[in-house]
């Protein structure tokens, strides 16, 4: 018998702009506990209770101690199988890390770290023969950031708003690709601290050293930096250029650098900056900003195992952890003209499994129809004689045989669509429908399974994590070309699987059901399991219904033995039932399941998926 743990380790750098980052390719080592006071105190400790840089000496002094070392990968996910070798039977265990690098850090510090995360009981489920735990934990910010000023990796993480403007819904217009530069006011020479490009939604970031704050013009001969007269963060002022023309549109002076909120700034530090831009000359830029009701980058998880998935839900659709399907509505603003040329802009939306997307979304086999606005064509007179505005639809259909619109654009070879150039056209935000279901992420029924006993592996399917871009420039191709970030969005258009028999029925699926008891077999399978029932309905009389098993209770009393075997992808097994005082006549147990997919604006319906009928003769 083993423990397989798997865990992810991230570290959060902005509460305000929730922005966390995997910790990758650091040492995890697990350390065996005795179960005694002190043990139970630090299983329900806070983090900021136990965690803690440790000596030389403290490393060595647990050495007897270790149970297993592992590393985390590229997304700060990690995996420790234990048993019989380590003579681990479930207990808890200390977690440290080993870290000599920070994720963006330039340089290694001169000596790895080792730090003690956490002590852990594990949840342990039993899968098979073994049991599986899972372990998702993010470092707070102030003692993330505590544990990079020992590493010596700063970092500033911003945004660039429009000052004092507002959209249509309430929020902060970002101000895309524009370059910040970051520097600290220093009494013998003010220091560059780096600069950075702001993407789609204004957001940049920023890392450096305390090198690039302690230099003076003596170091070089001398080897004299600040931290010779004592340690402080840098004093930050800001310099912002837009980058079509490079014109120079913030200048703080280097006083600004002095001010309360700017002195002496930590490791991690999240600021916004704004551009004042008068109202009516606010620039019109591409947008790619929601896919149905869900905004990006905030409302998905953006790293680790769950990025991709939603982190919340919005008036009842969606919820955190949740998955895409189907057509999703790809939302944003587009200007009718460049604002580099005033020339007609055109769009495309690109598509892949990594983080640089290349697929254009083109043919019907990618989009679907969606209308995207409406021009206006006029006036006419309604019965109650008031004149009434009359329109046409415009939207992008997948290729020219389709004319669900008055205006039916579609997307060129390469997936780009003109923008319509009509004065009186009005935009409703809508860009495109992403048909994910038939090459970016294709599904459908997952195989056969047999009720009762765990879904084959040619069954078990999962979805896939698809990264999406807008790109849009004007139709001549001459101005800047615009292009957001490449957001992870995680679909899955497989069904669930999900079949309920009779034991007494699989040789015979057409015999009476006799006898005192029945044995109701079941196996339900997904990725996005969010729920699944079981129940029971006949025109018996009298009679009422016994309560089956269920998400919320799936060995309910009296319980059956051996149990049914559940996990976060479902459940199966078998469950008996006592018909014994069951009048004769025919009952119908049904199996429902729902998924925790959404296609934006809508969540899976799920429902009934299965059910058997059957007879019984009292």
């Amino acid at each position: 018998m083993s423990y397989l743990f798997r865990g992810h380790l991230c570290g959060t750098l902005c509460d305000d702009l929730k922005f966390n980052e995997d910790i990758a390719n650091v040492v995890v080592r697990l350390y065996r506990r005795d179960i005694d006071q002190d043990t139970l105190d630090r299983v329900v400790a806070r983090p900021s209770d136990t965690l803690a840089p440790l000596t030389k000496e403290q490393v060595d002094a647990k050495a007897k101690s270790l149970l297993i070392e592992t590393r985390t990968d590229e997304n700060g996910r990690f995996e420790a199988q234990m048993g019989e070798k380590q003579d681990y039977s479930g207990g808890p265990f200390e977690i440290d890390i080993v870290i000599q690098q920070a994720p963006s850090q330039e340089k290694e510090a001169a000596e790895p770290i080792q730090i003690t995360l956490t002590t852990l009981q594990p949840r342990w489920r039993q899968r098979e023969n073994d049991f599986v735990a899972v372990w998702d934990f993010c470092i707070p910010q102030a003692l993330w950031c505590a544990i990079r000023r020992l590493l010596d990796a700063w970092v500033i993480l911003g945004r660039l708003m429009i000052c004092g403007v507002e959209d249509a819904n309430g929020g902060k217009i970002p101000v895309p690709d524009y370059t910040v530069s970051a520097i600290d006011n220093d009494w013998i020479q003010d220091d560059p601290l780096g600069s950075a490009v702001t993407d789609a939604n204004g957001f940049f970031r920023i890392d450096y050293s305390s090198t690039d704050f302690t230099r003076t013009p003596l170091t070089p001969g001398f080897g004299i930096r600040f931290e010779s007269f004592g340690t402080s963060g840098p004093d930050v002022y800001f310099q912002v250029r837009r980058n079509s023309d490079n014109a120079l549109i913030i200048n703080e002076p280097e006083a600004r650098g002095l001010e309360p909120d700017r002195i002496n700034r930590p490791p991690c530090w999240c600021v916004e900056l704004c551009v004042e831009i008068d109202d009516e000359n606010i620039p019109d830029y591409p947008f790619f900003t929601q896919v149905g009701m869900f905004r990006l980058p905030t409302d998905f998880h953006s790293s680790g195992a769950l990025q991709g998935r939603l982190n919340k839900s919005i008036l009842g659709v969606g919820g955190d952890g949740w998955g895409l399907y189907g057509n999703l509505r790809l939302v944003g603003l587009m200007p009718q003209q460049h604002p580099d040329n005033n020339q007609p802009m055109k769009y495309r939306f690109l598509y892949g499994e990594t983080n640089n997307p290349t697929l254009p979304l083109t043919t019907a086999n990618l989009v679907s129809s969606i209308q995207i606005g409406t021009i206006l064509t006029g006036y006419t007179f309604n019965p109650g004689g008031w004149l009434e505005p009359t329109f046409d639809t415009v939207g992008v259909v997948p290729d020219a045989s389709i004319t669900d619109f008055d205006v039916n654009l579609v997307p060129d070879p390469n997936g780009w669509v003109n923008v319509p150039q009509d004065a009186d056209f009005n935009p409703n935000n809508n860009l495109m429908s992403f048909h994910t279901t038939s090459v970016a992420a294709p599904g459908g029924n997952p195989g056969p399974a047999t009720a009762g006993v765990a879904a084959p592996v040619g069954s078990v399917q999962n979805g896939k994590r698809l990264f999406v871009r807008l790109q849009a420039t004007d139709v001549g191709e001459t101005g800047t070309m615009y292009q957001s970030a490449a957001y992870p969005l995680y679909v899955n258009n497989w069904r669930e699987v999900g079949v309920v028999d009779l034991g007494e029925l699989v040789s015979d699926p057409c015999s009476e059901v006799t006898g005192s008891d029945i044995n109701v077999r079941f196996t339900v399978d997904h990725e996005f399991t969010r729920n699944w029932a079981l129940s029971i309905t006949s025109s018996a009389s009298p009679w009422s219904a016994p309560t089956l098993p269920n998400l919320a209770n799936p060995n309910p009393a009296p319980a059956s033995s051996p149990a049914p075997t559940t996990s976060s992808r479902g459940v199966f097994g078998g469950y008996v039932v006592d018909t014994s005082t069951w009048p004769s006549c025919t009952y119908r147990i049904v199996l429902s399941t729902y998924l925790a997919l959404t296609n934006g604006d809508h969540n899976e319906p799920g429902g009934t998926k299965d059910d058997v009928m059957f007879y019984i003769q009292s």
